[in-house]
C-alpha cells in the first residue's frame, strides 16, 4: 500500500499543466501567472511629494514663498526651484527640479510672502524617488505567481491591459450510492442525504473553480460507466465518492477499467481515507473518493487540490503547507498509517509561542460536524503511535477558500 508523499509524487508527476490563455485583467483573478512581467518603466515614473506641503530648495527655516501650487496630474515643471525658495505642493505631484526636500504643511506657516518652518528637514526627506520601487526593465511578477487582488493593482499599475495564464480545469462530480437522496426533512427509511455532492461541489466552487458536470448514481455498473464517461467528455478532473472499496457494489475500479482508465493507485496507508482510486486517461484525471463524508473531505483537500494546482502551473503538495503547533492533548495512534486528525488551531493570547492545535474529540469518518469544528489536519506519521501533550507536529490549516495560500 502506498504512503501519502508516494501518492502525491503519483499525482504530481502524472498531472499536466493545462495550456494557456489570455486573459483581461479583470478577468485574472485567482489564476496563475504563465508569463514573467518586467516593468515597462520605472516605479515611481518621477519624483514626487510624498505627503502634502511646501517643496523647498535648500535646507533652513525660512523661505521665500513663490506663487503657484503644484497638485497631482499637474505637468513636471520645468524651471528649477532655487536655495531659499519653497512652493505650495500636494501628495503624488512632481517635485521641481532642484528640490532639497518636502516639509509637510503641518510644521509651517505663511507669513507675508514668507515660509516658516518649525522642523528640521532632511535631504530627500517626503520625496518619493523616480524608480525607488520598481527599475524600468525589473522583473516584477514570475511565471508561476498566483494572482491576489494586489498583484491585479500591480499588474494595473504596471500598464497590463491582458496578461497571460493558466487555463483552470473544469470539474465534474459524480456521487454513487443506491441510498442516496437530495436534502429533504424527511429522507425514506434506509435512505440518507447525499452531503458529498454538495460539500464537494462548494469546495471545488470556493477554490475558483468550474464545475460542468454532476450527477447522482445508483449501484449499478452500467448507469456509473455511462455518467463517467459523459464526465471524462467535458471535465478535466473527475471525481467520484463511494464504491471504492471492496465490496460487491463498490464499482468504481471495475467501471474504470472498462472506459480504458489506467489506474495509478488505489489504497493509501492513511487514515481516513484509505480506498483511495486514482487514475488517468489521457490528460484526463480521475479521483475515486471514498463515501464516508469526512475521508471523501480529507483526500478531496489533499489530492484533488494538489493535481488542480498542478495543472494551474504550482508544482507544490498540499503536504507543503505544513506549520508547526503544540498539542493541547496526548494522542496515540494504532497501525502504521498516517493519519490525519481534525483540529483546531490557535494561538494563545500574547501570541508569543507557537499555535496550538486541540484534536476534535468527535472525530469517526461519517461525522461531519467534526470538520464544521475543524480548520485544521494534525499530521500523525505512520512511524510512530504516541504524541506527547505540548509535543510540536506538524499542521496543514484546512483554508477553503484558498488554492495557494
Amino acid at each position: 500500500m502506498l504512503r501519502v508523499k508516494e501518492a502525491l509524487d503519483r499525482i504530481i508527476k502524472r498531472t499536466r499543466v493545462l495550456g494557456t490563455q489570455k486573459l483581461p485583467l479583470e478577468e485574472a483573478l485567482g489564476h496563475v501567472l504563465a508569463e514573467n512581467i518586467p516593468s515597462p518603466f520605472p516605479l515611481p515614473m518621477y519624483d514626487q511629494a510624498a505627503m502634502d506641503g511646501y517643496a523647498v530648495g535648500s535646507h533652513g527655516y525660512e523661505f521665500t514663498l513663490l506663487e503657484g501650487e503644484i497638485k497631482a496630474g499637474d505637468h513636471p515643471v520645468e524651471s528649477p526651484i532655487m536655495p531659499g525658495e519653497a512652493i505650495r505642493i500636494y501628495t503624488g505631484a512632481p517635485v521641481p527640479p532642484g528640490t532639497y526636500a518636502v516639509i509637510p504643511q503641518e510644521y509651517t506657516q505663511e507669513i507675508g510672502g514668507r515660509l516658516r518652518s518649525s522642523k528640521v528637514i532632511k535631504d530627500g526627506e517626503n520625496i518619493r524617488r523616480k524608480g525607488e520601487e520598481v527599475k524600468e526593465g525589473q522583473r516584477v511578477l514570475k511565471v508561476g505567481d498566483f494572482i491576489t487582488p494586489p498583484v491585479v493593482g500591480l499588474l494595473a499599475a504596471l500598464g497590463r491591459e491582458k496578461v497571460r495564464v493558466y487555463k483552470k480545469p473544469k470539474m465534474a462530480v459524480i456521487t454513487t450510492g443506491s441510498e442516496l437522496v437530495g436534502p429533504t426533512p424527511s429522507p425514506p427509511p434506509g435512505k440518507v442525504i447525499d452531503s458529498n455532492m454538495y460539500q464537494i461541489t462548494a469546495a471545488l466552487r470556493a477554490w475558483g473553480l468550474e464545475v460542468v458536470y454532476s450527477k447522482r448514481v445508483e449501484d449499478d455498473r452500467e448507469a456509473l460507466k455511462e455518467a463517467v464517461s459523459e464526465a471524462l467528455e467535458v471535465a478535466h478532473i473527475v471525481i467520484t465518492s463511494g464504491g471504492v472499496s471492496v465490496g460487491r457494489y463498490d464499482l468504481i475500479t471495475s467501471v474504470a477499467e472498462d472506459l480504458g482508465i489506467r489506474e495509478v493507485f488505489w489504497k493509501v496507508a492513511q487514515k481516513p481515507g484509505k480506498p483511495l482510486f486514482f487514475g488517468i486517461k489521457g490528460r484526463k484525471l480521475i479521483f475515486g473518493l471514498p463515501g464516508n463524508p469526512v475521508s471523501a473531505s480529507v483526500c478531496l483537500y489533499i489530492y484533488v487540490k494538489t493535481a488542480v494546482r498542478k495543472m494551474m502551473g504550482v508544482k507544490r503538495s498540499i503536504l507543503e503547507d505544513f506549520v508547526y503547533a503544540l498539542l493541547s492533548k496526548t494522542l496515540n495512534k494504532k497501525g502504521k498509517r498516517l493519519e490525519f486528525v481534525r483540529g483546531h488551531l490557535f494561538y494563545t493570547e500574547d501570541r508569543k509561542y507557537l499555535p496550538i492545535v486541540r484534536p476534535i474529540q468527535k472525530r469517526a469518518s461519517h461525522m461531519l460536524t467534526s470538520l464544521k469544528d475543524a480548520n485544521a489536519l494534525i499530521i500523525l506519521p505512520e512511524d510512530r503511535g504516541y504524541f506527547e501533550h505540548c509535543q510540536d507536529v506538524k499542521v496543514i490549516p484546512l483554508r477553503w477558500f484558498d488554492l495557494f495560500e
